[in-house]
């Protein structure tokens, strides 16, 4: 009796556990398998289905509109161009959504707004998965204007190349990725928690890029100003990073670049070290925690190299060597010539 009792004593815990630990509170709707789900207005058990289809699909004419706005909570988005002058938005997710989980698509004079955020209802899965829920938007691939992106929790997908004007893309938890060439006149990318990724090129007046967790990751970027900021990850430039005026930094990760060529530049890293290929410009380049490495220096005006903790090895064109001083509190320095 004893070991029947100690039994289920073991099979009831192992429950508890399994519930405890796949425990999800967020706006997940629709799971393959679930315990339970706790919607707004109603407990359902042991509820099976819940599979990923089309639920909803609209379109709005792109003529005359100056700003197309994009605000989501908690769906995956993805934007893709198309040759038409229509903006078609269509969403996926499980057939058991209310109203109020659909988005709402509108048309306001010059302005387009695609509204997504709907409320978010507790579930709680139990051994069990859920199913995709996004939101795909077909842009025309000639329309040129303003576009103002909101996400909160759901990861970011522009697919294909646009040519937009003042760009403002923001996400609060969920990664950014960029597949394609991007053209604008100000570019504004921030993630709090979420990488960036910038896979081809960014063409713009002004470009600025902000991870508060997360690493950045860029390819070419040509603008007139660049700034990036990043709290806790690196920055990887794998390409070229053109402009007059470069602002970079991190908190805490590293900071790599292939070519950076800036008029003006100041990049600084608090905790991980600065490699750069190639380096054209004048300005500063500080390190708290972490050695500086640049395999080729052309200063263009004066340039001050700084670690408090790590070394400094760089190589300079020999008519230009005056132009570089190097300060390393804790660590050597090795200057060569070109």
């Amino acid at each position: 009796m004893r070991k029947i009792i100690a039994g289920i004593c073991i099979l009831i815990s192992i429950l508890m556990v399994g519930l405890l630990v796949t425990v999800m509170v967020s706006g997940m709707r629709g799971n393959s398998f679930g315990f339970f789900n706790r919607g707004r207005s109603s407990v359902s058990f042991f509820e099976f289905g819940g599979t990923s289809e089309l639920v909803k699909e609209d379109s709005v004419s792109m003529d005359g509109v100056r700003k197309l706005e994009l605000s989501a909570r908690s769906h995956a988005i993805y934007v893709r161009s198309v040759n038409s002058n229509t903006l078609t938005v269509r969403q996926y997710g499980p057939n058991n959504l209310s109203d109020r989980d659909y988005f709402d698509l509108r048309k306001n004079g010059d302005y387009v707004t695609v509204d997504a955020r709907s409320e978010v209802r507790s579930r709680i899965v139990f051994f069990g998965w859920t199913v995709d829920e996004r939101i795909e938007i077909d842009v025309p691939s000639d329309w040129i204007g303003d576009v103002d992106i909101d996400t909160s929790s759901g990861g970011l997908k522009i697919q294909d190349t646009f040519e937009w004007g003042d760009i403002s893309i923001k996400c609060t938890s969920g990664g950014i990725t960029v597949e394609r060439k991007l053209t604008g006149n100000k570019v504004d990318i921030r993630v709090s928690s979420g990488g960036i990724r910038l896979n081809d090129s960014v063409i713009a007046d002004s470009v600025y890029i902000k991870s508060t967790s997360g690493g950045i990751r860029t390819d070419y970027i040509e603008a007139r100003t660049v700034e990036a900021d990043c709290s806790s990850g690196g920055i990887t430039f794998g390409n070229t990073v053109k402009a007059d005026d470069v602002n970079m930094r991190t908190t805490s990760g590293s900071l790599k670049a292939e070519t950076l060529d800036a008029g003006n530049f100041n990049i600084s890293s608090s905790s991980g070290g600065v490699r750069i290929t190639e380096l054209i410009g004048q300005g500063y380049v500080k390190c708290s925690s972490g050695g500086i490495n640049i395999a080729f220096l052309n200063p263009t005006g004066n340039v001050e190299l700084r670690t408090t903790s790590g070394g400094i090895r760089t190589e300079v064109p020999r008519d230009l060597k005056h132009l570089v001083s190097t300060h390393a509190s804790s660590g050597g320095v090795t200057v060569d010539e070109r």
